[in-house]
């Protein structure tokens, strides 16, 4: 598969603006579709484009596993094709250049592993935080029962 330097950088400032926004969504212990909103209102997803979004998050899902049980990092991976697809179709209307590159890159059925694997899957590792290291504090203070 080939994609320009430029497409390439774009994805790849977009994936990292997702990744900081899941971390600090995560960071606050919040996880999940709760955290799919929030962090879909942290990047100016409008509400009616996210049920797509959501749904690109269950296409790949081949094992199953319901988004709500995913471990943060594959809540993260899981969403990035829908999201890059989304910013593609609807942030690159000023390049006429990129725009085609991208409609053609879209109907290549290795372009969404390309942005998990190759973009994604190193900015979890550059990010780290909550992806990495879910907020146990978090879940242990939720879990804890409330003194009466």
């Amino acid at each position: 598969m080939e994609i320009s330097e430029d497409l390439h950088k774009i994805c790849w400032d977009w994936v990292y603006d997702l990744a900081i926004s899941f971390n600090k969504t995560l960071s606050r212990g919040i996880e999940y579709e709760a955290c799919f909103e929030i962090v879909m209102d942290m990047l100016s997803v409008p509400s009616e484009e996210r049920v797509p979004i959501m749904l690109a998050t269950q296409v790949p899902n081949i094992e199953g596993i319901p988004y709500h049980k995913l471990s943060p990092l594959n809540q993260f991976i899981t969403t990035i094709p829908g999201y890059v697809f989304y910013c593609l179709q609807n942030r690159l209307h000023d390049n006429e250049d990129l725009f085609s590159e991208a409609a053609t890159l879209m109907e290549t059925p290795a372009f969404p592993r390309y942005l998990e694997e190759e973009i994604g899957f190193p900015i979890s590792q550059e990010v780290k935080g909550a992806l990495w290291r879910p907020n146990i504090w978090g879940w242990f203070k939720k879990r804890r029962p409330s003194s009466a």
